[in-house]
């Protein structure tokens, strides 16, 4: 448990806690429990435990105060792991109603672990289609723009949405797994614009998946390329549909790369409670950064900057302003595959005919730029130059070479 009292300097604390009762399982499920308890009733706890049969009795929180959020109507959680040794939970908590300024206390743990590190961002997340979760931060893109301005996923009488800069490009690889039909089997169907709800590719679901099981895949280039701009860098296109209330879904997994050897996976959150069956539904803005969680013709946005802190891209073998290939992997939904925090993923399983993940299309937001005029011009100048420069050397007496 952690203690509330400590050694208090100024805004920093040091926190007592119990080394029987921290280990990984409890910290995520604790984790997990808030930000179920955050979605369903938007009031977080104000007490938690955590512990550790292998962690250091003593951490440090610190807590810092900001007076500038106003009419703030759900309150956020946030989840960071550092490579290094940092495991950092921090929590929004509303402390006045209505119009007066709320007060934000982010507490940080800092804890010792090894496992990859992921970042699942605060939400609230986006529900399925036309986003009706207020202050969502993975709201759908709708495929198509009215003549007015607005984003839609009705094709007829609109145009395609101009935020796409671009389309996937070319197949780089389709490797479907069993339960799908020979007529969803065309992977050409997934490049360019989005297109009508049965023109897709289908990656198949595993029957009974194991640990040597492997699920659905396939890559895809872009002759854009997909830098990493401000806010979503790209979306996905999946064939969901809304049944209820709730979303018809068969999930999957995003991964990028820049030279088709070296792919990151985005970070995911799945708080699904419960396998949903073959024909079963799940609520949409209680799953974050898996393509499939938005309806037909609603694209799953993806921001590059989550990607930040990755070892490839700390290691240089990732260039998230010089993304050239995307790779979508299947996931089975019967609870064995799991998200970043290790919770099962629920989705529509097992289907079969176009079993598993639909993809339709991935669009481009922001694009890799193209040179400059100024910038060709000057590199011609300079090739110019360089000739003329070894021209002139190479009619020189050899005297003077």
């Amino acid at each position: 448990m952690v203690e509330s009292g400590g050694l208090r300097t100024g805004n920093k604390c040091a926190v007592r806690l119990s080394p029987s009762q921290l280990n990984r399982s409890q910290l995520s499920t604790c984790f997990t429990a808030l930000l179920r308890k955050e979605k369903d009733e938007a009031s977080p706890p104000e007490l938690f435990s955590v512990g550790s049969s292998n962690l250091p009795p003593f951490l440090v929180c610190e807590v810092w105060r900001f007076f500038i959020f106003k009419n703030l109507p759900t309150s956020r959680w946030s989840l960071n792991q550092n490579r290094s040794v940092k495991f950092i939970f921090a929590g929004q908590i509303e402390r006045s109603v209505k119009m007066k300024i709320r007060l934000l206390a982010l507490a940080s743990l800092f804890v010792f672990t090894s496992e990859t590190l992921f970042r699942v961002h605060a939400g609230p997340y986006s529900s399925a289609q036309g986003n009706t979760t207020v202050g969502a931060i993975d709201p759908g893109i709708g495929a198509f723009i009215t003549p007015g301005g607005v984003e839609t996923g009705t094709a007829s009488g609109n145009s395609v949405n101009p935020r796409f800069v671009g389309w996937a490009s070319g197949v780089v690889n389709y490797s479907p797994s069993s339960g799908v039909s020979a007529g969803f089997q065309t992977p050409l169907n997934a490049l360019g614009p989005v297109g009508a709800s049965t023109t897709i590719v289908s990656l198949g679901d595993v029957s009974n998946p194991n640990a040597s099981s492997v699920p659905g895949q396939i890559t895809l280039s872009f002759s854009t390329g997909i830098a990493n701009g401000a806010g979503a860098d790209f979306a996905v296109f999946e064939n969901g549909f809304l049944s209820g209330g709730n979303l018809f879904a068969e999930l999957a997994y995003v991964e990028v790369s820049s030279d088709g050897v070296d792919f990151a996976r985005f970070a995911s959150l799945s708080l699904t409670p419960a396998a949903v069956g073959a024909f079963g539904t799940l609520d949409a803005s209680g799953v974050y950064n898996l393509a499939g969680k938005h309806a037909a013709f609603w694209g799953t946005p993806f921001d590059l900057a989550t990607l930040a802190d990755d070892p490839l891209v700390t290691g240089g073998l990732l260039d998230l302003n010089n993304i050239s290939y995307v790779r979508l992997v299947d996931i089975p939904g019967n609870g064995f595959y799991t998200d970043s925090l290790g919770n099962p993923i629920y989705d529509a399983y097992l289907t079969t005919g176009s079993g598993g993940f639909d993809l339709d299309a991935i669009g481009v937001i922001h694009a890799v730029p193209e040179p400059t005029t100024w910038a060709l011009t000057l590199l011609g100048g300079s090739a110019l130059l360089l000739r003329r420069r070894i021209s002139k050397t190479n009619t020189q007496p050899s005297s003077q070479i």
